[in-house]
């Protein structure tokens, strides 16, 4: 697949890769999507970049320098992780203007760590993600250097392995892995969705929170019953709380979080200051800066209120405020402008669903059943994780509908619920 023509910033370039990794049949991607440099000057633009990286917890005490040049901002310095490198790399993205990222951190793992140690995590991180058929992967690791071999279903699944690879103390990753859309799901759900034990769903989930940036100092408690997880203990962010929760609903064999994390943050801040800083990022976000959105601040709570024309814009300012150091909790009331909805009978949108799930590689819709009513989507089956369950929602709404209904077995716990177009769905 090539990409040509214009987008309006690095996020939405971004953002066009990741929905063309999505569809089957995908092998390769030539990206020639170019993002104008806007009308702000370096200044300002090295000003906001540099904020963002302080605002944010993972990179504010990182060894990290932000240089802009004509619009093109060089992201030097060290980190410990691969995680804290493409946050750091996200932040300096979400200013406006910035039309090019080079990315030049190092990644230095202060320990020491040999060959053996580091391909055995990165099995075990293989072997808990659901959504990579771990058997058809060989690793092999070498001076720190990590080659994975064998087969893949999709290039968004290549992606998926290659992050799982990234485990402290590796310095690169080759991938020499073949993509085979006839694996698909089928064949994945024949070796992962089975019945697995608490315990090594609990030691799963506590591997995911120690390599993750965002969750590797907070005391969290993992306890597992029956596949439904349950975090407890106290985080010094809202962002960490988050992370927590998606890092365990990514894990194989999860089938519901409960989530009972207290945010106490660590730097004690005045509500006007978390208010100004919020403004500050919404002013530079180029998925949220033409839009107005009020923000009020009560007790390190944020209320979000405003219009915006997307889900995905809606949700851009849910996660920027939840970055932002003092806010244990979002209440997001921004809505999303109606009007989306042309004339189409439910037998025109059941087409249009069906269409959408049989493009993304993620969704086997041999396990669903789909009707619409009324522009509702009923869909009812086998999931095989939050992901594969955002996708199905998100189809459904690509494909028409003005409401999803939900009702599944995801691991083995029953899940009903319904969406409207304006949710947003936080832990996802």
């Amino acid at each position: 697949v090539t990409l040509e023509g214009t987008v309006e910033n690095l996020l939405a370039k971004q953002r066009a890769i990741r929905v063309a990794e999505s569809i089957r049949g995908v092998r390769s991607i030539v990206n020639n999507l170019e993002v104008p440099c806007g009308n702000r000057s370096d200044s300002t633009l090295l000003s906001d970049a540099s904020y963002a990286l302080v605002l944010d917890p993972v990179t504010e005490k990182a060894e990290l320098d932000v240089n802009v040049e004509e619009g093109t901002a060089t992201l030097t310095g060290k980190v410990q992780s691969w995680v804290e490198r493409t946050i750091a790399a996200q932040n300096v993205r979400s200013v406006k203007g910035i039309c090019r990222l080079e990315n030049r951190i190092d990644v230095s793992y202060s320990g020491e760590r040999d060959d053996a140690e580091i391909a055995e995590e990165i099995r075990k991180r293989l072997k808990y993600d659901p959504y990579v058929i771990d058997h058809l992967l060989s690793v092999e690791v070498k001076g720190g250097v990590v080659t994975l071999e064998g087969k893949v279903a999709s290039l968004e699944q290549k992606a998926l392995a290659r992050t799982d690879a990234l485990v402290p103390g590796v310095d690169s990753v080759a991938l020499n892995v073949e993509i085979d859309e006839d694996l698909q799901l089928p064949l994945q759900r024949k070796s992962k969705h089975v019945i697995i034990a608490d315990e090594e769903i609990a030691d799963a989930v506590e591997l995911a929170l120690e390599l993750d940036a965002r969750t590797r100092d907070s005391d969290i408690s993992v306890e597992v019953e029956n596949g439904i997880v349950t975090l407890s203990g106290t985080v010094p962010g809202l962002s960490s709380k988050n992370a927590a929760i998606q890092d365990a609903y990514h894990t194989i064999g999860v089938g519901r979080v409960q989530d009972q994390i207290k945010v106490r943050p660590g730097e004690l801040r005045s509500d006007e200051k978390i208010g100004s800083d919020i403004r500050r990022v919404f002013g530079w976000h180029p998925a949220i800066e033409r839009h107005e959105i009020d923000v009020t601040v009560r007790n390190g709570k944020a209320f979000l209120y405003g219009k915006v024309d997307s889900r995905y814009e809606r949700g851009q300012a849910l996660q920027a405020a939840s970055t932002i150091p003092g806010v244990a909790e979002v209440d997001n009331r921004i809505v999303v402008r109606n009007g989306r909805w042309e004339h189409a009978t439910d037998y025109e949108i059941t087409k249009n669903i069906e269409r959408e799930l049989r493009r993304d590689w993620l969704v086997d819709e041999e396990d669903i059943t789909l009707r619409v009513v009324n522009n509702l989507a009923v869909i009812e089956g086998e999931l095989q994780g939050r992901r594969e369950l955002r996708r199905v929602v998100e189809n459904a709404f690509d494909g028409g509908a003005e409401m999803v209904r939900v009702t599944t077995n995801i691991n083995g716990v029953p899940h009903t619920n319904f969406y409207h177009y304006y949710d947003v769905y936080e832990t996802w």
